[in-house]
């Protein structure tokens, strides 16, 4: 389906190398300009976090309204996840 939607690349979330994948696909920007959430798990929301470049974006699509529905929570530290990558995050 993401091919059909316009998709350049497709990485698979499950795979440990990911991250890997994604930031030699952006070369030199070392992650992606921006990320959209549309999962309620942590493991899938913390992919797009670390996917995410330095001064990148990431935005939950819904996540709020749908959290309780996960067993568990994405924990961000702040240090690391926001302060140190100046990373803005939002939802809706």
């Amino acid at each position: 389906m993401a091919r059909e939607l316009g998709a350049d690349y497709i990485v698979n979330p499950e795979d440990p190398t990911t991250i890997d994948q994604i930031r030699q696909i952006c070369g030199r920007k070392l992650g992606v300009d921006f990320s959209v959430v549309c999962a309620i798990y942590p493991l899938y929301q913390r992919l797009a976090v670390e996917a995410v470049r330095h001064f990148g974006k990431v935005h939950f699509l819904h996540f709020l309204g749908r959290r309780a529905e996960a067993k568990e929570q994405l924990i961000l530290n702040l240090s690391r996840d926001v302060m140190g990558r100046h990373i803005e995050y939002d939802s809706s």
